[in-house]
């Protein structure tokens, strides 16, 4: 069957989205596409591949897009360099639920920390989000089931994180190489499940949660930002870093308490952002990484809502029975990443910022920690394909992992 080579527009409903991790500098070459129908029908076309984030320069790996033509409700979809050897992938379709507004969160790993996770959920539902979306690498066992609770009632989606295979041989972690450890793979891959189905989007970190200033919801505060500024994509909140303090026994827990008690400290973070998500074409950590035509994104200033970044903890009372007596891998990963931004912000880390560069410590607890396998095919010389094959979650009682 001849190619037929068709122009993808960005919006195209009958489009397939390949999010993909690799070299920055990997060459260019055209990705063939082939889809087929339940009825017979197949289609070829030539992806339309770019890059989604820029990367800073310490980093090998960054984040692609290949947008391919298929056919309308495809039953199969294949990506090659040939055409006589493609390689089927899978693929799910876009969320089509509307919903007003949905909040991407940050990959969770060695997630420990009850009290910053019942904050932040009870927090942004008070304020009227649809859904909180995550993406899970290592979480505490019992905190997994409690997740697992927000989810039976539609509020939250956790779903396995993202792992990139290291090929025998490499001299380097690709993970270590993704710029916040293959963060901004789980953030457009949130962005594109529903980007045709949200009015709004957030993309936060569990320690942030975003106050609105002007209107009792989320909806009403974005919908009056966007409203003040017609031409934004996305609008950037400032970040206050924050002092909060709770209990650690679950029966002393206060959620109004511990709002009440938010101290801003004197320091502010880089901002994070809402957006229009129909308007945006990829996301960074703290703000949109590109934006569709003629379309702006504000960086606004403190007389605006902002986001609280939970960033010190106090506690007091009885210890939590069935979690280790005091966090362990929360302060040491603070500590990790206030090292690399002061180190980043004065241009003297030479690394890509990863967690992998952390020293966590080791604990014999139940922990829910991410599994993953490869197959591999050797596109052209020097060219490879690594596709998952298995990517699920699983409890071991030797603690949270990030490298399996």
């Amino acid at each position: 069957m001849p190619t037929r080579i068709i122009d993808v527009g960005y919006n195209q409903y009958n489009t397939v989205a390949v999010l993909f991790n690799t070299r920055k500098n990997a060459p260019s070459l055209p990705i063939l596409c082939k889809s087929r129908s339940r009825n017979g029908d197949v289609l070829h076309s030539e992806a339309k591949t770019e890059i989604v984030v820029h990367a800073p320069g310490q980093c090998q790996f960054t984040t692609f897009v290949a947008r391919c033509a298929t056919v309308m409700e495809p039953s199969e979809v294949a990506l090659g360099i040939y055409p006589e050897a493609l390689q089927k992938i899978p693929f799910s379709k876009a969320n089509h639920q509307p919903r007003k507004l949905v909040v991407c969160m940050s990959r969770m790993y060695y997630f420990e920390n009850w009290q910053l996770l019942f904050t932040s959920l009870q927090v942004y539902r008070h304020f009227g989000a649809d859904l909180m979306v995550t993406y899970i690498e290592s979480i505490l066992a019992n905190l997994n089931t409690i997740l697992r609770a927000y989810e039976q009632e539609g509020f939250v989606m956790a779903k396995p994180g993202l792992r990139m295979f290291r090929a025998p041989g490499m001299p380097y972690d690709p993970n270590a190489e993704s710029e916040w450890g293959n963060q901004l793979s789980v953030y457009n891959s949130c962005l594109f499940e529903f980007k045709e189905s949200a009015e709004f989007m957030i993309f936060a970190d569990w320690d942030d949660v975003f106050i609105p200033n002007n209107h009792p919801s989320y909806f009403e505060e974005l919908r009056f930002a966007f409203h003040n500024h017609p031409t934004a994509a996305a609008l950037v909140f400032p970040r206050i870093n924050a002092r909060v303090l709770v209990s650690d026994d679950p029966r002393a827990f206060n959620i109004s308490y511990t709002y009440n008690t938010l101290h801003p400290l004197r320091s502010l973070g880089a901002g994070k952002y809402a957006a229009i998500p129909s308007l945006i074409k990829g996301s960074w950590v703290h703000w949109a990484a590109s934006l569709a035509d003629d379309r702006t994104q504000v960086f606004l200033r403190n007389t605006t809502s902002q986001f609280w970044h939970l960033r010190v903890w106090e506690k007091y009372v009885k210890v939590f029975e069935r979690l280790p007596q005091q966090p362990v891998y929360y302060p040491a990963l603070v500590e990790c990443y206030d090292r690399i931004e002061s180190k980043l912000s004065k241009l003297s880390y030479s690394k890509c910022p990863s967690s992998l560069d952390c020293t966590v410590p080791k604990l014999n607890v139940d922990c829910v920690n991410l599994h993953t396998s490869f197959k591999s095919e050797e596109w052209v010389a020097g060219v490879h394909w690594h596709q998952r094959t298995m990517n699920r979650l699983k409890v071991s009682p030797q603690g949270c992992q990030i490298e399996m």
